[in-house]
């Protein structure tokens, strides 16, 4: 997959675009959040003269997948718990 996205590509970039469209959502996410981490890592090393491992880096890309889903559940149960009240109940809790 990887091989015939560079390979029918002129960029980089362009590869990377391709990649994104033919990936599962899961894997494409995994994708960006490791792309996301690898710039981070640049720019820590950059301007902070740090330096990580690929294992740091990594570990940092699957760590915010993991904290996205967890907000992400929890905005969906809020969101669900807000709807399960009744409009009587959101309209007297507003008028108090």
């Amino acid at each position: 997959m990887i091989q015939h996205a560079l390979s029918n590509t002129d960029s980089a970039t362009d590869a990377i675009f391709s990649l994104l469209e033919t990936l599962s959502g899961e894997l494409a996410q995994r994708l960006e959040t490791v792309l996301w981490s690898i710039w981070n890592y640049r720019n820590l090393h950059v301007w902070e003269d740090v330096t990580e491992t690929s294992a740091t880096i990594v570990e940092r890309a699957r760590n915010m997948v993991v904290d996205w889903q967890l907000a992400n559940s929890s905005a969906i149960l809020a969101s669900s718990a807000q709807q399960a009240t009744s409009p009587m109940d959101r309209g007297a809790s507003s008028l108090c």
